[in-house]
């Protein structure tokens, strides 16, 4: 991680934000962090910690080499004068030779003047499973209820390296769930996961909610189970929605 106060004088906008990450890369957060004290020089962090006890939420997660979050027109991002940002960078070295992990990120901002409608983050998951050595596993599904009152415009899903599949429904209890992760023509792949975009946004209104599964191939020699090290395994997708509720966060088996 480094920790780094963003310039500005008075609150910005954000509208879009781009992420280019070298090779070994497994994902790169960015984080709003309520830290005091810039750490410009990397320190080894514990990914997700203070984001458990508020200090840090996530703005923007990217597991591709590049990508650009584009939000939709007339949203954005809300940041408040010389904001605190945390930078947390995954990377595991998987070649023959030394790499050099390196990561940047840049905020396009809205004209001033501009007041846009106040964009956030969700990020859902369950930590209930064990996947047995030497089989393909799946979990339930995991109903996740979600607030009303707001538009999801898009979302990832996420998996170590044994996940074959992030599967991602739009549902009540009443009706039959639509898939809408994976994106349609575009399977899941661990290490370069894909994003849906949904243009309209995704409506809910106390009613839908989402349905979460994921599915693993163990080729290990033993179980396997939740966990942040590249051994261990995760399921999770995490979204960006709008009006902003604050960081929205929802696990099961914890």
């Amino acid at each position: 991680c480094i920790d780094v106060r963003l310039p500005n004088d008075k609150k910005i906008w954000v509208p879009r934000i781009r992420a280019n990450l070298s090779k070994g890369s497994h994902h790169f957060v960015v984080y709003r962090s309520d830290s005091r004290h810039e750490q410009r020089q990397p320190y080894v962090c514990t990914p997700f910690i203070d984001t458990l006890y508020g200090d840090t939420v996530p703005l923007f997660i990217t597991q591709t080499r590049e990508e650009t979050l584009e939000l939709p027109p007339g949203v954005a991002f809300e940041l408040e004068p010389h904001q605190m940002i945390r930078l947390e960078a995954h990377y595991l070295n998987y070649y023959t030779e030394p790499i050099t992990a390196e990561a940047t990120v840049t905020f396009e901002l809205m004209p001033e003047g501009q007041v846009p409608i106040v964009a956030d983050f969700m990020f859902y998951g369950t930590s209930d499973f064990k996947l047995p050595a030497g089989e393909t596993y799946s979990t339930r599904w995991n109903f996740m209820p979600v607030p009303p009152d707001i538009q999801v415009f898009a979302m990832t899903g996420h998996t170590h390296q044994l996940g074959t599949n992030v599967e991602v429904e739009y549902t009540t209890f009443t009706t039959e769930g639509e898939l809408v992760y994976p994106p349609e023509g575009e399977p899941f792949k661990w290490s370069e996961a894909p994003v849906s975009y949904f243009d309209p946004p995704l409506q809910f209104d106390g009613e839908y909610a989402f349905n979460l599964k994921c599915t693993w191939n163990n080729t290990t020699e033993q179980d396997v189970v939740f966990g942040e090290s590249a051994n261990k395994e995760m399921c999770f997708f995490w979204a960006y929605y709008y009006p902003s509720q604050g960081f929205l966060m929802r696990f099961s088996g914890f």
